[in-house]
């Protein structure tokens, strides 16, 4: 008794040679790659982008947990010169999201940027580390406060 495989729409009595697949695979048309586009609202200008990594102080054991790797972006409005820093991973999906404010004290670490931000009204005020593979220079996070720490 031969106990016919699942199939869409052929007949599952009916199986081809790996060869007959492979010829196939190779008549079909190449795609290219599809390359990602950004919505542009045309409000902003984008001042910094770089790939980066992301990490959260957890204040109950002391250490840095990570928030994953994307490209992090320095937006400035057009009309109102506001700034804010978003990251996003590689799908796209927002990881951080925060306007810089002139209070803010940005501290240059060996590894990147840390800094405190309230990017959820439940958790407060959280400290955050951004390591960043371009480095990012005070003037551009001004009137922010910026320190070495080396």
């Amino acid at each position: 008794l031969k106990i016919p495989a699942f199939s869409f729409g052929s007949n599952p009595m009916q199986t081809q040679s790996g060869e007959q697949n492979a010829q196939e695979d190779e008549d079909m048309p190449k795609e290219a790659p599809s390359q990602v586009l950004r919505a542009d609202d045309g409000d902003e200008n984008e001042l910094f982008e770089s790939r980066a990594g992301i990490r959260r102080l957890d204040l109950a054991t002391r250490s840095w947990k990570d928030l994953g790797k994307g490209t992090a972006r320095l937006m400035q409005h057009k009309s109102t010169q506001a700034k804010r820093m978003i990251v996003r991973n590689d799908v796209g999906k927002v990881v951080l999201n925060f306007k810089i404010d002139p209070k803010m004290i940005f501290t240059q670490k060996k590894r990147g940027l840390a800094f405190q931000a309230i990017t959820d009204p439940k958790l407060g005020l959280q400290t955050y580390l951004l390591l960043t593979k371009d480095q990012l220079t005070p003037d551009l996070l001004q009137p922010a406060s910026f320190k070495s720490s080396l």
